[in-house]
């Protein structure tokens, strides 16, 4: 299904099947990232790489805001 495109052509039980499976994808990219920063975590690798702390180096390296999640 990747990419298709072509979803109106779909039943309704494959539509459902796709979006179950898009979800899964996603669940399991958002795995492999949460085990990366654990590994860039307990190995030190910010330090290595000249960043205070794995926030540091996570907010310059991805682009991401240096906000807490928690700050609305």
């Amino acid at each position: 299904m990747q990419g298709s495109g072509n979803h109106w052509s779909k039943t309704k039980e494959e539509i459902v099947a796709a979006l179950q499976d898009v979800e899964a994808q996603g669940r399991r990219i958002e795995y492999t990232g949460l085990e990366l920063v654990a590994h860039l975590n307990n190995q030190g690798l910010a330090n290595d790489l000249g960043y205070s702390n794995p926030a540091a180096l996570l907010v310059h390296a991805l682009r991401i805001s240096p906000r807490k999640p928690n700050a609305a």
